[in-house]
């Protein structure tokens, strides 16, 4: 739950992919957990680890997973508490208000895809750090960095070291996002699933940009629009065919 998450600075990972990426990537593990039938496996990867691994029936397993089929084996790892500092020219994502879990999750996941240097979430976005957020992700949660309660005062910022900041906004003087000046440094803005980007951070967009829609679809998903924007930052440096 999102209260105990905050209470404790620790989140959950479960599954043997993510929880074999956490390891891997050095997560700070508080404490793990395996079903029996799993023992073998969580003995392999927490071999010598300075945490304890608790081990349980495969049923009691079962109840304490947020999944329907539940891989056995989960970890509780502290929440991260890095500071941001940007990079001068570097490739950030700011989601503004993005609410779905599923969304977030995803959008780390396009972060990790295109070698983003950090994905920055508003305060009025998602929990990251739920389980279904992580599971979205899967591995990549432990590959790209994740900024979480960021202002758009951090967008002021990037203004001010040179950065592009392009949001997806339908405005009569927006481009096309294969028109637009999308090459690092830049942030790429996601909004809000109904409601769009905020008028705050309209204010701070230096490029609006529109993706065309050519069929009878109201309006993108907000993961897919951020994948076709961040790949589009790539071919605009020269890094795609």
């Amino acid at each position: 739950m999102a209260k105990y998450r905050r209470e404790y600075g620790e989140f959950v990972v479960e599954g043997v992919k993510p929880v074999s990426d956490a390891v891997a990537a050095g997560a700070q593990i508080v404490c793990a957990a395996a079903a029996y039938s799993q023992m073998g496996l969580a003995e392999k990867l927490f071999e010598n680890k300075p945490f304890p691994l608790y081990a349980m029936p495969d049923d009691v397993f079962a109840s304490l997973s947020e999944t329907e089929t539940a891989q056995g084996i989960l970890l509780c790892a502290r929440i991260p508490q890095e500071e941001w500092l940007p990079k001068e020219r570097g490739f950030y994502l700011y989601c503004d208000g993005v609410s779905d879990p599923g969304n977030a999750g995803t959008i780390i996941r396009i972060a990790d895809a295109v070698n983003a240097d950090g994905v920055l979430f508003s305060p009025e976005c998602a929990d990251v750090y739920s389980g279904k957020t992580v599971r979205s992700a899967a591995g990549s949660f432990f590959h790209v960095k994740v900024y979480t309660k960021m202002e758009s005062g951090c967008l002021e910022k990037l203004r001010k070291l040179r950065y592009a900041v392009a949001g997806g906004i339908l405005d009569p003087d927006s481009v096309g996002y294969t028109k637009a000046e999308l090459a690092p440094p830049v942030a790429v803005v996601i909004g809000n699933e109904a409601n769009g980007i905020s008028k705050r951070v309209r204010e701070l967009c230096t490029q609006k940009v529109i993706i065309p829609i050519l069929g009878q679809a109201e309006s993108l998903n907000a993961a897919v629009a951020a994948a076709l924007l961040c790949y589009e930052v790539r071919r605009k440096e020269g890094r795609l065919e």
